[in-house]
């Protein structure tokens, strides 16, 4: 499950409705810098708080398509849990920041795996890869 929540100006955010069990949150800023925070413990009735993230600089990975179908669908691994996932349209390119580690890029049309990238990521680096 991926949801996005939209934090308040000082980082505060609430997402209601989780099962329990346990749960990685990543949060990233528009000018490249994220956090993952694996293993939070989510339990019925109790509350989550406290939770202090500390956002470094990041790679940046742009991922496009130039392939048959309208558009497909982009998964980033990284040290192979799902890290983010988007949608890219036929002709453009689709931007991704991760933090340092080794990334793999995975690339569905129709569904169907179709490709994937392996890549071991450095701070502020920039990497391109381009599906068809």
């Amino acid at each position: 499950m991926e949801d996005i929540v939209w934090s308040g100006p000082r980082g505060a955010f609430q997402v209601d409705g989780m099962h329990d069990g346990r749960y990685d949150l990543t949060a990233r800023t528009d000018d490249g810098r994220v956090v993952v925070s694996r293993g939070l413990e989510v339990r019925p009735g109790v509350l989550v708080d406290g939770i202090v993230l500390t956002l470094e600089p990041a790679a940046r990975w742009v991922v496009g398509y130039e392939g048959h179908a309208a558009s497909a669908t982009v998964e980033v691994l990284l040290d192979g849990e799902v890290l983010a996932a988007g949608g890219v349209t036929r002709g453009t390119r689709s931007e991704f920041w991760v933090p340092p580690g080794q990334v793999r890029v995975r690339f569905f049309v129709d569904g169907k795996d179709v490709g994937r990238r392996d890549a071991q990521t450095v701070l502020e680096s920039r990497s391109e890869v381009v599906f068809e």
